[in-house]
């Protein structure tokens, strides 16, 4: 029986895959077809099976509709803020989560037009990157309602990351969290443009770390700069002038200046990884953000940053396809993502199967998901 042919765009099947960072030899080789007949298919000398087209979709994290439109989509590029001489490729699987993020967070949008809502954000343009770094910090904190002795209070460096992340979302921004991307590639990136700027957090970073990067992608946003960050770059490499006020500024917000000098003071003639690693646990942050703002206070110099600088460590492996699936599925998504996804549907702006796109789960799974998050308070029952 003969192969039903996609009569799909040629043009987009050249765009999808140079997007995905595959070159025609790879995906030629996936497809188990010779090279030369991929480039007739791109050239629009041959076509796509319908099995082969759903192949390549997958490849390149695409859905199979993309590739029938007329012509290639004008979607902006994300601007790249990562510094430094050793900063590495972006990999298919790092390209599909800023596509991934940047779709939700156009379903978001989507959903607040249905409801005729226009989320308030004058905290935008609070501050610019010729402001002081110590009292754009406060301005953070005050943006945050940010109360000292409530934070104080809490230990666990995951209560932490939870902490910010709640306090942000009431901002009107959401926040995700993305798994199996290697941090040397990114620690997060951020659409700072409005309605619903959206953060997406590494999850494979150390949750102490976590909470640096989503408070410096929170600074992008009241810059309204979006981009592909690396909080965490030396000050050799400072000649990117935005993302070296956000690292200062998230700095300056989890190491008060004062209570870090008194701290300081305390360990300064017995100064080791180890003591380093004490501060950085007082102040519930990680040893690279405490070098950083150790460093720029001028407690340390260059010499002393470099002898204390340890690898960046990673969060332990998670196996995704263990433990619990809610569990793992809830500390990626947006709390309030979900909110306003569920909201919409029980307002029937939104059918159901909307809902299962918007949230890419089986419809059975969406009304597990629904009694849990009713029993977490983040519903109404």
């Amino acid at each position: 029986m003969k192969s039903i042919k996609a009569l799909v765009t040629p043009e987009l099947l050249e765009w999808a895959r140079t997007a995905a960072g595959y070159s025609v030899e790879q995906v030629a080789k996936k497809l188990k077809i010779p090279t030369e007949s991929l480039r007739k298919i791109e050239k629009g000398n041959d076509q796509l099976t319908i099995p082969q087209l759903r192949k390549i979709a997958d490849l390149y994290k695409r859905p199979t509709a993309i590739f029938y439109l007329d012509k290639v989509p004008e979607l902006s590029k994300i601007p790249d803020f990562r510094a430094g001489p050793d900063i590495a490729e972006l990999t298919p699987h790092a390209e599909y989560f800023l596509r991934y993020i940047r779709e939700l967070r156009q379903n978001a949008v989507d959903i607040f037009q249905l409801m005729h809502k226009e989320p308030s954000y004058d905290f935008i343009g609070s501050f610019s990157v010729d402001d002081d770094p110590e009292i754009a910090a406060q301005n953070v904190k005050e943006c945050l309602n940010y109360d000292k002795e409530e934070f104080d209070k809490i230990k666990d460096p995951a209560k932490t990351f939870k902490y910010w992340r709640e306090k942000i979302e009431l901002k009107n921004i959401l926040v995700f969290q993305i798994g199996k991307i290697d941090p040397s590639i990114y620690h997060g990136f951020v659409y700072a443009e409005t309605p619903v700027p959206v953060i997406a957090v590494n999850q494979n970073d150390l949750v102490e770390a976590r909470s640096f990067t989503l408070i410096h992608e929170f600074c992008h946003v009241i810059l309204n700069k979006s981009g592909i960050c690396n909080p965490f770059f030396s000050k050799s490499h400072d000649d990117n002038r935005v993302e070296r006020f956000c690292q200062r500024v998230a700095a300056a917000t989890l190491m008060a200046k004062d209570d870090a000098i008194k701290e300081f003071s305390v360990m300064q003639d017995n100064l080791s990884t180890n003591a380093v690693s004490i501060f950085a646990k007082k102040f519930k942050t990680s040893y690279t953000a405490t070098l950083i703002r150790l460093h720029e206070l001028g407690l340390i110099d260059d010499a002393a940053r470099e002898k204390l600088q340890l690898p960046l460590a990673k969060s332990p492996k998670v196996d995704e396809k263990g433990g619990n699936f809610y569990n793992n599925y809830l500390a990626k998504m947006s709390p309030s993502y979900l909110h306003l996804v569920f909201e919409a549907a029980d307002e029937d702006l939104v059918h159901y199967g909307e809902v299962v796109r918007f949230l890419g789960l089986k419809l059975e799974k969406i009304n597990n998901l629904r009694d849990r998050l009713e029993a977490g308070g983040i519903l109404a029952p």
